[in-house]
């Protein structure tokens, strides 16, 4: 996808809310910003500390199988969603996104 306040394509995302899981996190980000309406298994395929404006970031990343969605017909977040095949990702593909693919390459 890609945001209107950051530049290339990336994997969706967000923050956790108090008291929910990590993997709730994700299923709800993904109801947000692509419409999920529904998805096969869900399972954690690792979890990144990386450093984001000079503050420490745990991401944990899930691939998530089977993903059937309906984009939202306008976000402010959200200026496009779009599939890709993964060795078919558009050049300007945000680094972040590009380092996590080539990390679960393997799992994919």
């Amino acid at each position: 996808m890609k945001l209107r306040y950051a530049p290339g394509w990336r994997v969706p995302g967000g923050g956790q809310k108090p008291r929910e899981t990590a993997k709730q996190a994700v299923l709800r980000e993904l109801r947000e910003e692509i419409g999920l309406t529904a998805h096969g298994a869900v399972s954690l395929a690792c979890e990144l500390e990386e450093l984001v404006a000079f503050r420490r970031n745990l991401a944990t990343v899930f691939i998530v199988k089977d993903v059937a969605y309906r984009p939202p017909r306008w976000s402010l977040e959200i200026e496009q969603i779009a599939e890709f095949g993964i060795d078919e990702l558009p050049a300007d593909t945000a680094e972040p996104t590009l380092r996590w693919i080539d990390m679960l390459r393997p799992h994919l």
